[in-house]
């Protein structure tokens, strides 16, 4: 509908977004966590802190969509005034797909899928032993002697940490996940 009117010179105008939109992070919370990623990222590099409602206001906005935002508290009619939202930072590129995505997601009801990491030996020799690697350091095994030329795929969350060793477990290489949900990532393995 968005498209359609940007290319026949309507103005749109949303009122009463975020109930829409946001009050959903039950249904889809892979999606509600994609936007608290977003908002975590605008906020490190600003003075003040956003919430995943900034970001659907932000984003709205930097579509062209007039936005009337409905509350009944004080305290967020402040949050969510034209000034806050006129300093935010403006959403690059990649970050307004990403909320493209979850707002689709959250409209429908539905929530993106894990992201898919994707592991491949393309060593000439010798097997490779891989590990996830927890937020308290301990390395778990996930899969044990993948030979030259095989790959395994895992379901896992952006930032996760994977090492892997090669047979002797003498050498390693940490990977980390930068798919974010409903993404994948291939990881070809070649060198430690």
């Amino acid at each position: 509908l968005i498209d359609y009117c940007r290319k026949t010179d309507i103005h749109f105008q949303a009122y009463n977004v975020i109930n829409g939109i946001h009050d959903r992070h039950d249904v889809s919370p892979r999606a509600f966590s994609l936007l608290m990623l977003i908002a975590e990222e605008l906020s490190s590099t600003s003075k003040h802190g956003y919430a995943p409602a900034h970001v659907i206001l932000k984003w709205l906005i930097q579509n062209k969509v007039s936005v009337i935002p409905r509350t009944r508290q004080l305290g967020h009619l402040q949050e969510n005034s034209p000034l806050t939202l006129a300093t935010m930072p403006d959403l690059v590129p990649s970050q307004e797909e990403k909320v493209r995505i979850a707002v689709a997601a959250l409209l429908k009801g539905q929530d993106l899928d894990q992201p898919l990491a994707t592991f491949i030996n393309k060593k000439d020799a010798g097997n490779l032993h891989l590990f996830w690697k927890s937020h308290d350091g301990n390395e778990i095994a996930i899969r044990n002697n993948l030979l030259p030329g095989e790959e395994f795929q895992t379901i896992t969350y952006p930032g996760h940490v994977f090492v892997i060793y090669d047979h002797t477990r003498s050498q390693r290489k940490e990977l980390m996940i930068g798919a974010d949900f409903g993404e994948t990532q291939q990881f070809h393995i070649d060198e430690l």
